[in-house]
């Protein structure tokens, strides 16, 4: 008969072999899900070596930068310009004031590039008499715009009272000409402009009063009355195709408050080190545009734009500020000008791994070179508010 003792010492023992067995098996196998862990980490890494997380939550709003602001009037074609033009016409051709006044308005289709071949003998006339005055469209184009100084009325910056004329200049947007403040592409001016910095509070922004004349209303891009407002980074070209900015209406009769979001992304200089693919970031010095300056992904996608509209139509838009020997376009080009239209204003995808878009490829844009999101950016989130204004 066994002894009690060495009965209970060969069962514990038995006991920890087991115990061994299975912690060991455990073990195994949490330290292989580790490696698999660090491995798929480190995989994902490779492919994507950046981290992005949220410094602070809390900035002083003097140093971020205040965003570019454009007020453009709706209406595209002044009245009174229009009757000017069609005076010029009928003192220096045989066509009569009547007719020329009537054809004025067909200087609107540079906007949204409607063709309509009914109306083509008339496109032919007016290019006919722009040939023989030797009248530039472009120049024609900002002449019907409304003067700021007869669009803004009343200005405010930080509490204070500004003439209008001083801190607006009339510039070219998406939208044509319209009244820009904080606007400093440097390309695009003749004079060194420092960027404003953010300010707080209802009273110590921008306040603007805004006049419209419906009187001289002769042709409106919108179904509507009164201004857009466009909301944008100081150093990027208006652009609303290319996301570039944020866009608001203001009808007549409304009193309205913009609440601007700012949000700052900045990269180290050590993701430099990675190769753009790995970023998926483009630094400002990396990349020059056609408006030079700072890089912006925007810019970038109207640098893609622009190229596409040379080589399809060999012109350029007089939307669009021209920095060389390019053309612009004219009524000749109008529908060439309708027949891309769609194309222009859709970006196609940088990947398609299941060719799904194959019919979306020949009617969007296409870009030669990837546009990469700027690494260091400033993003504005508008808010709007609005209230009828009582008399």
């Amino acid at each position: 008969m066994a002894n009690l003792d060495e009965y209970h010492f060969v069962k514990e023992n038995k006991f920890c072999d087991s115990f061994r067995i299975v912690w060991l098996h455990a073990y195994l196998i949490l330290t292989g899900l580790s490696i698999g862990l660090i491995v798929t980490l480190w995989g994902q890494f490779l492919l994507n070596p950046t981290v992005t997380s949220l410094e602070t939550s809390y900035h002083p709003i003097e140093k971020i930068v205040f965003p570019g602001v454009a007020i453009c009037n709706i209406n595209k074609i002044s009245r009174r310009e229009a009757q000017s033009f069609a005076n010029y016409v009928a003192n220096h051709t045989k066509t009569n004031f009547s007719e020329a006044f009537k054809l004025a308005k067909f200087f609107g289709n540079f906007y949204d590039f409607d063709f309509n071949i009914a109306d083509e003998k008339s496109y032919k006339q007016l290019q006919s008499i722009l040939d023989g005055l030797q009248l530039d469209v472009a120049k024609l184009m900002k002449q019907f715009t409304t003067r700021c100084q007869n669009l803004l009325i009343k200005c405010r910056w930080k509490g204070v009272i500004k003439n209008c004329d001083e801190i607006f200049k009339m510039e070219l947007t998406y939208d044509g000409f319209c009244c820009t403040f904080n606007y400093v592409k440097e390309s695009l001016m003749n004079e060194s402009l420092e960027i404003l910095n953010g300010t707080e509070g209802l009273t110590r922004g921008l306040s603007i009063t805004v006049i419209n004349d419906l009187e001289d209303y002769f042709y409106t891009s919108l179904e509507s009355q009164g201004v857009t407002v466009q909301i944008f980074a100081p150093n990027d070209y208006p652009d609303k195709p290319s996301g570039g900015l944020s866009e608001v209406v203001v009808q007549v009769g409304t009193e309205n408050f913009l609440k601007i979001t700012p949000t700052t992304v900045f990269s180290a200089k050590e993701v430099m080190k990675y190769h753009v693919s790995k970023r998926q970031c483009l630094f400002d010095e990396e990349r020059v545009t056609t408006f030079e300056g700072i890089y912006s992904q925007s810019d970038c996608n109207v640098d893609c734009r622009i190229a596409s509209a040379l080589a399809l139509c060999q012109c350029l838009p007089f939307t669009i500020p021209l920095d060389g020997d390019e053309s612009v376009c004219t009524f000749q080009d109008l529908q060439c000008l309708n027949q891309y239209k769609n194309k222009w204003n859709t970006l196609y995808p940088e990947t398609d791994n299941f060719g799904l878009l194959q019919h979306e490829q020949h009617d969007s844009l296409r870009c030669q070179q990837r546009c990469y999101p700027s690494c260091d950016a400033t993003l504005f989130e508008v808010l709007p508010d609005s209230s009828p204004v009582h008399k």
